[in-house]
């Protein structure tokens, strides 16, 4: 009887685990199948998607990283967000604005990031660069796409708009006026939701993120001479070979975990005379000391010096700037 029973509960068992094995089978497949579809898009969850169509063919963008600035400038700037940085497609320095289309062979699916013109009161900041947005994915469906083509292609064909071809993409460079001026010069696309649900690109959340502006792309787009005009800085002096425009570094105490942030200044130091000159401000504060006096003093009260602190390059978010504005030196 014993035997029996014993029996019984494994054939009862292995049901089960048969069961069991199916169900999760049929889960991950539907995971993959899900996948699929969508164009790997758990590998994108920060792409916004402007539209929710059926796409034909569906793809999805290299991860920044995995692409080649040499090989591929212009995808490089666009996953990036600096477009326009390896390959002149669009201006970095301008009031104009921009949206830039990639689309690929035999598929229904566009991304979409877009060059904000600069447009400021600040006339120092509409001669700095201006870097993209993140890339926003638009899935039209097959009929859209071939309406999409046709529009395109006609805007081309007189003159309104620029194409580029790499490998299997298509990029196109639409300026803002010819779609939203013109709304039905490319009606599949809603361009005006496209810079309502715009984010900073890769570049510019770097930049906002403490590191600044790389200042070998100042150098090597901008009008240095006319913003010294303007400002009285200069970009060519070798105080900028080291730290970027409008960073801020953290220069880390040795003894704890302890640290301030520094931050490029150009001011007199002493008020009222003298010629301004290049230096730091210590958490929001002119210490009204030159470089190399900065560095000695922070170096007395147990810091890394400027130097090591540039090298090594660690920068401050906005947040903490704010938590440490105005905190003296312990």
């Amino acid at each position: 009887m014993e035997d029996e029973m014993s029996s019984s509960f494994l054939q009862e068992n292995k049901k089960f685990l048969i069961i069991a094995a199916s169900v999760i089978a049929a889960i991950v497949a539907a995971c993959v199948i899900f996948n699929v579809v969508n164009g790997g898009k758990d590998n994108e969850s920060d792409i916004t998607d402007a539209t929710n169509e059926v796409v034909v063919n569906p793809y999805s963008l290299p991860k920044a990283d995995s692409v080649s600035v040499t090989d591929s400038p212009i995808l490089y700037d666009f996953v990036n967000g600096c477009v326009g940085l390896n390959e002149d497609i669009v201006p970095m320095v301008t009031s104009d604005s921009y949206f830039i289309v990639v689309s690929k062979e035999d598929s229904s699916r566009l991304f979409v990031v877009m060059n904000y013109g600069n447009q400021s009161e600040d006339e120092l900041n509409n001669l700095l660069p201006v870097f993209s947005s993140s890339p926003i994915r638009v899935n039209l469906n097959e009929e859209q796409i071939k309406t999409f083509n046709n529009e395109v292609v006609e805007l081309e064909n007189g003159g309104g708009v620029q194409s580029y071809e790499v490998g299997d993409y298509t990029f196109y460079v639409i300026p803002y006026d010819i779609v939203l001026l013109d709304s039905s010069s490319i009606e599949v696309i809603d361009f005006e939701q496209l810079m309502n649900d715009k984010k900073p690109g890769d570049l510019a959340i770097k930049i906002s993120n403490g590191m600044g502006i790389p200042v070998e792309i100042i150098r090597d787009k901008c009008d240095v001479q006319r913003i010294k005009e303007i400002s009285g800085i200069d970009f060519n002096d070798s105080f900028w070979d080291k730290v970027n425009y409008n960073a801020h570094v953290k220069v880390h105490k040795h003894s704890d975990s302890e640290y301030c942030i520094i931050s490029p200044i150009y001011k007199r130091l002493v008020a009222g005379y003298g010629d301004p000159i290049n230096m730091f401000a210590v958490n929001g504060d002119d210490k009204m000391m030159t470089v190399g006096d900065l560095s000695d003093y922070l170096e007395r009260e147990g810091y890394e010096s400027i130097e090591q602190a540039l090298k090594t390059k660690d920068y401050a978010t906005q947040d903490e700037v704010d938590e440490k504005k105005g905190m003296e030196i312990a």
